[in-house]
């Protein structure tokens, strides 16, 4: 009978044994996962603050074309003006539509 008890308490044992071994597997594979998890918000933390610049970058780039358009639209308004001041001009001296063409394309 006292052998029969200390087979049974010599296959607890065991099966402690391999329970706790379970357990070291499961927290080390528990530690390795909150690394990575780490890891991971480490990078979304990152792409997070690239992205606010992406965006800021894109903003000012917007602005640098809203200002760009104004300046062309108003050296178009120039060169209209320039043109139109050729042409009274021109027409006042005497020359002809077509020597204005030449003298405007020539280059």
């Amino acid at each position: 009978m006292e052998q029969r008890i200390e087979y049974r308490f010599d296959e607890i044992d065991r099966r402690l044994d391999k329970v706790e071994a379970r357990l070291e597997n499961v927290e080390a594979r528990l530690e390795n996962l909150e690394s990575r998890m780490d890891t991971a918000e480490t990078r979304i933390d990152h792409q997070g603050n690239r992205i606010d610049e992406l965006i800021d970058i894109c903003l000012a780039l917007r602005h640098g074309q809203e200002i760009m358009s104004a300046q062309i639209h108003s050296l178009n308004e120039r060169f209209d003006k320039v043109e139109r001041s050729m042409d009274f001009f021109a027409g006042r001296i005497g020359i002809m539509e077509k020597d204005i063409y030449i003298l405007k394309h020539a280059n």
